[in-house]
């Protein structure tokens, strides 16, 4: 245990190079990102969620309805709802992409400063 503690503690106090720097901030905004647009993409599927009840409720409202102006009154109700839908899905598709692209952002680079940081552990 005690052998762990010190081994941390050398860790700790040795100077960490450019490259961890670097490396360090990469990852911390890719994982910003990608926090950002699953947030984003959860806010829009509940938004479509709710839409999705409205539109079932004006599907409803249609089959109990008794005159043609209570009917048009619900058509009208339920296409805004479908426009809302279709926004809301462009919306939540456009998070979708920007989540997926913030994972493989600048990948290629993290890859390099990881491997010229393993030779430099070979050579320690």
């Amino acid at each position: 245990m005690n052998d762990l503690i010190e081994r941390a503690r050398q860790h700790l106090d040795e100077e960490h190079d450019e490259e961890m720097e670097v490396l360090n901030e990469f990852i911390s905004l890719r994982t910003g990102l990608i926090g950002v647009g699953l947030g984003k993409t959860k806010q829009y599927a509940n938004k479509l969620d709710q839409e999705v009840r409205n539109l079932k409720g004006d599907a409803n409202k249609i089959k109990r309805s008794k005159t043609p102006e209570d009917t048009n009154k619900v058509l009208g109700d339920a296409l805004d709802t479908l426009g809302n839908l279709f926004f809301l899905q462009r919306k939540m598709g456009m998070y979708i992409a920007l989540t997926a692209a913030a994972t493989g952002m600048n990948s290629a680079k993290q890859t390099q400063i990881l491997q010229r940081l393993e030779k430099g552990k070979k050579y320690r």
